[in-house]
């Protein structure tokens, strides 16, 4: 067989962020690399009136092959600009290249992973992309995600990559047909999570991962990062937060496992699913949807797997005991806190309650009502804690009844409550000020999470944009009680 000599690049993607350019440059710099390979650098700089961004980078020497620098002619905002750097893998004539932004940085051994995965996946169409990034949660809900550890060095995840990633020059010419195609078709797909279809139009990463839905293909992952992300402060993120940081690789090896997309291989949708949990439901693939995170908006299979209390029959249960919950599956987990439906014939999408909206949701809710009241009984009140820690303003995200008790229990203290988030104005009167869960939020000194459900995912969103205390209105009362 003959021996492929691939062609690499690395592109260094910037907007006026000098510190984020100079720290991601010094990462790449020290790197490891093989000698073996002479790898062209390409940096491309959005317009701006930033010249220390274009002095620092013309002076940046790169001493494993050749530098370009590029400087758009006109602004392009950051999803033409992501695109257009796609383009440079056929312009430069390179097979694949590691694509960095300037709040990203790549650990000492990402070049030999890339290599490694390159040479395992180049010619699998079935493959989108390399994903150098490892996450810490499954985005969609905002809790913890952890792929089940299995042979190999990566998994696959249906799910497209933009901190720290490699493009192949065929899979990503792929998605530049399929984007000329579809970039402005805007249909409802359940198919689709939620959040990655609510993110703005300046997002180019949303087209790559319904790409990657609509179209079956799938990210390579490594069990253990190969970059990390900062989100700082800047263009689209507000303050700047550690939410995306992950631990990262801090070894060096020549070459790693890239097991084959036909084996054992371990495979997880665009809802970060395992999706080969049906072996051990004894259903067929095809007819069965896992929704352990119940995350979904809508089911068309006949069999559900789900942590969500339904009202239809019960094949099947499991225990929630084990991490990741997919392994209460696998090791066949006795209880009541996962269950297989059947739904029954389906030939079309049905929706999807919310997480466990039977009693369990009530009785949270009802269990910290009934926590509050003891506060009350024995002398206590919700604004200690916040006198303990010095807490002077608030704002109040959810403003439904627990909401509005909340706001007016606070409202007879001395803490000044300066905004309420909430998706609805109706209930709040005239003299409050409302911001939306997707607007931008002003410094406070504690923002309060008044919903019981879905507070990790909350946070989560909250923490994207907002780098301030966050707490859930359930925990600080436990607190205050202990």
């Amino acid at each position: 067989m003959k021996k492929i000599d691939y062609q690499y690049g690395i592109i260094v993607i910037g907007y006026k962020n000098v510190k984020g350019l100079r720290r991601l440059l010094k990462c790449i710099c020290t790197a490891e690399y093989d000698g073996k390979d002479t790898i062209l650098l390409i940096i491309s700089l959005d317009k701006s009136d930033n010249e220390d961004e274009m002095q620092f980078v013309n002076e940046y020497l790169w001493p494993y092959g050749d530098k370009v620098v590029i400087r758009q002619k006109e602004r392009l905002g950051l999803r033409k600009h992501i695109l257009t750097c796609g383009n440079y893998l056929n312009e430069y004539g390179l097979d694949a290249v590691a694509v960095f932004e300037d709040d990203v940085i790549p650990a000492r051994d990402f070049f030999s992973y890339m290599k490694s995965a390159v040479k395992a996946y180049y010619n699998d169409m079935r493959i989108a992309g390399i994903s150098l990034y490892t996450f810490p949660i499954a985005l969609n809900v905002g809790k913890e995600f952890s792929p089940i550890l299995s042979e190999g060095d990566v998994y696959f995840l249906q799910y497209a990559q933009s901190w720290g990633q490699v493009w192949m020059r065929n899979q990503w010419n792929s998605f530049k047909e399929w984007y000329r195609k579809n970039s402005d078709k805007v249909e409802e797909d359940y198919r689709i999570p939620e959040n990655v279809s609510k993110w703005n139009d300046n997002s180019w990463l949303k087209f790559h991962i319904k790409y990657c839905i609509t179209e079956n293909k799938y990210f390579v992952y490594p069990f253990s990062s190969h970059s990390t992300c900062f989100n700082e402060k800047g263009e689209h993120t507000q303050a700047d937060s550690d939410l995306c940081q992950v631990v990262m690789s801090n070894y060096c090896k020549n070459d790693y496992n890239c097991v084959n997309f036909d084996g054992k291989a371990l495979k997880y949708d665009a809802f970060f699913e395992n999706i080969d949990l049906y072996q051990y439901c004894n259903v067929p693939q095809k007819e069965l949807t896992v929704d352990l995170y119940a995350g979904r908006l809508a089911v068309n299979t006949r069999y559900l797997l789900t942590s969500r209390y339904l009202n239809y029959p019960i094949v099947r249960s499991w225990g929630n005991r084990l991490k990741p919950h997919d392994m209460n599956i696998i090791n066949d987990i006795p209880g009541n806190d996962i269950f297989l439906y059947d739904l029954g014939s389906r030939n079309s999408w049905v929706d999807l309650p919310g997480q466990n909206i039977n009693g369990n949701k009530f009785k949270q809710y009802f269990d910290m009502f009934d926590k509050w009241f003891e506060l009350i009984e024995n002398g206590k009140n919700i604004s200690e804690y916040f006198e303990k820690n010095a807490y002077k303003t608030m704002a109040i995200y959810g403003f439904g009844k627990v909401g509005k008790h909340f706001f007016n229990a606070i409202s007879k203290t001395k803490i000044k409550i300066e905004y309420v988030i909430d998706q609805s104005t109706k209930e709040v009167s005239e003299d409050i000020i409302v911001k939306k869960p997707e607007d931008m939020y002003p410094l406070v000194d504690v923002i309060v999470v008044t919903p019981v459900f879905d507070y990790e995912k909350i946070k989560w969103e909250i923490g994207k944009k907002y780098s301030g205390k966050v707490i859930s209105l359930k925990e600080l009362i436990e607190e205050i009680i202990i």
